[in-house]
C-alpha cells in the first residue's frame, strides 16, 4: 500500500502538470482583480493532493485534508425569495490532455449525485464559461 503524497492507497502523481498550475494561477489573478464575479459568491482553493513532499502530505492528511476535491470551490448564496439554497460548485484544473484521478472521479460523481456542479477546465476561457453557466457572474459576458 503506497503512502505517496501522504494519502494511503494513492499511486498517482499528486503534483499537477506545471502548465495546470500556471494556468490556474493566471485565472485566480484575473478573478481577484475582475469585477465580474458576483459579490455574494464565495470561493477558495485548498490543497488536497498537490503537496511538495511526503512529509507535508502527511501533515495535511493528519489535519483532515482528503484527496479528490476540486482545485477551486465556489459557493453560491442562498436566495430565500426564490427558494434557492446555497450550492457548492467545483472547478478542477487539468492540462489539456489531463484526466481526473480515481479520487477525483469519485468526488465528481458525488458532486453530481448531490445536485452540485463540477467543471473540469483547461484555461481561463473555460473557467469563465463555467462561472457564467453557474450564474456566478454579475452580467452576461461574451466569451
Amino acid at each position: 500500500m503506497s503512502r505517496r503524497a501522504g494519502f494511503v492507497g494513492s499511486r498517482e502523481r499528486p503534483i499537477p502538470h506545471p502548465s495546470e498550475a500556471k494556468a490556474q494561477r493566471a485565472f485566480v489573478s484575473e478573478l481577484r482583480t475582475s469585477p465580474l464575479l458576483r459579490r455574494d459568491w464565495r470561493w477558495t482553493r485548498f490543497s488536497a493532493g498537490d503537496v511538495p513532499d511526503e512529509k507535508w502530505a502527511g501533515v495535511m492528511h493528519a489535519m483532515g485534508v482528503n484527496p479528490g476535491w476540486p482545485d477551486l470551490c465556489f459557493v453560491s448564496p442562498r436566495d430565500t425569495i426564490r427558494g434557492v439554497v446555497a450550492k457548492l460548485h467545483g472547478m478542477e484544473w487539468k492540462h489539456p490532455n489531463g484526466v481526473l484521478r480515481h479520487e477525483q472521479q469519485e468526488m465528481y460523481r458525488w458532486f453530481l449525485e448531490n445536485g452540485w456542479e463540477w467543471e473540469t477546465v483547461t484555461d481561463s476561457t473555460s473557467a469563465w464559461k463555467a462561472l457564467q453557466s453557474w450564474g456566478a457572474l454579475r452580467f452576461e459576458v461574451k466569451l
